[in-house]
C-alpha cells in the first residue's frame, strides 16, 4: 500500500473503477472520475475511448444493470504513491472464470 491510509482505503473502494459506481449513477458522476484524455485497455487488449467507455457504464445505470459485486473479486490490491498527489493501483480482477491484471492512475484534485 501506498503509505497513505486513507487514500490506499478510497481508492481500493473505488477499483475496479465503473464497477462500484454509487446506485443510478449519472453520466456527469462518471466524467468527474476519470480525465478527459482518459482510455482503457480491457481484458482482451482493445482499447476503449472515454467516450465508448461513458456510454457503456450510461447506458448500464440507465437499464438497471448495476454490476453484481458477487460476479467478480479484486486480489492482490496495491496501492502505489508515486508523488504526494499521483498514485498508481494495481489488483487482479476476476470476472466469472477470466482473470486479468489491472492497473489505475489516479491524480488527487483539491483538497
Amino acid at each position: 500500500m501506498s503509505g497513505h491510509g486513507d487514500v490506499d482505503r478510497e481508492l481500493e473502494a473505488l477499483e475496479p473503477i465503473f464497477h462500484r459506481l454509487p446506485p443510478r449513477a449519472d453520466r456527469r458522476a462518471v466524467e468527474a472520475l476519470i480525465e478527459p484524455d482518459f482510455y482503457e485497455v480491457g481484458a482482451s487488449g482493445a482499447v476503449y475511448t472515454r467516450s465508448h467507455v461513458l456510454d457503456v457504464v450510461e447506458q448500464r445505470y440507465r437499464e438497471g444493470l448495476d454490476p453484481d459485486d458477487a460476479a467478480w473479486t479484486v486480489t492482490d490490491f496495491h496501492c502505489h504513491a508515486l508523488t504526494d498527489r499521483v498514485y498508481l493501483v494495481t489488483y487482479r480482477l476476476t470476472l466469472l472464470e477470466r482473470t486479468s491484471r489491472r492497473c489505475t492512475l489516479w491524480v488527487r484534485r483539491g483538497s
